[in-house]
């Protein structure tokens, strides 16, 4: 599919938009016991934006919803804000949210039907697991964790959630192609 050419306006008001889509992602969470980060559906959010916007403007939307933390909005996940909360032990997953979008379209490009799904599942897939290992890397190079807490509390405990949420983004995708939503 083509994605057709968007005013200055309309790619304004997707970053926008895209921006305030994943920090309501950050209003639903999980928080295990134990674990260093939460888990949100803010990566969901994300690459819905990527798809529906295209991942430029989803790489936007994260410049501004990071932009809008450093500077004190409650956007981040729990509400949180601030550059130590940037900086701190979820750092790194907000260095994978800025080319998660990037990898998910490229990866996801052509396919129809079946096909389709299968590319959206593996774009999905590869975002979910870039930002997961660019997220644990952050825990262990900034030494909030050893490698192996790291993987016991910021990566195992997320496998399951990016998997159940690259699967809806895998359904998504086609359902909102027919509606004209979808434009990566």
């Amino acid at each position: 599919m083509s994605a057709r050419r968007l005013s200055p306006t309309w790619q304004i008001a997707g970053v926008v938009l895209g921006a305030a889509l994943v920090a309501l992602g950050g209003r639903i969470v999980w928080t295990l016991p134990g674990g260093l980060t939460p888990i949100s559906m803010q990566t969901l959010a994300l690459l819905i934006v990527a798809f529906a916007a295209g991942p430029l403007a989803a790489t936007g939307a994260v410049v501004l919803y990071l932009t809008a933390a450093a500077v004190g909005l409650p956007v981040l996940a729990n509400g949180a804000s601030g550059v130590d909360v940037l900086l701190g032990v979820s750092g790194g997953y907000f260095i994978g949210f800025l080319l998660a979008p990037v990898v998910a379209v490229a990866v996801a490009t052509g396919g129809k039907g079946a096909m389709r799904v299968v590319r959206v599942l593996t774009g999905g897939l590869l975002a979910h697991a870039l930002i997961l290992l660019a997220g644990v890397s952050w825990i262990v190079l900034r030494g909030h964790a050893t490698r192996q807490a790291a993987i016991d509390t910021a990566l195992l405990p997320f496998l399951l959630p990016a998997l159940i949420k690259s699967v809806a983004l895998a359904l998504w995708v086609p359902l909102s192609e027919r509606t004209g939503l979808v434009r990566a």
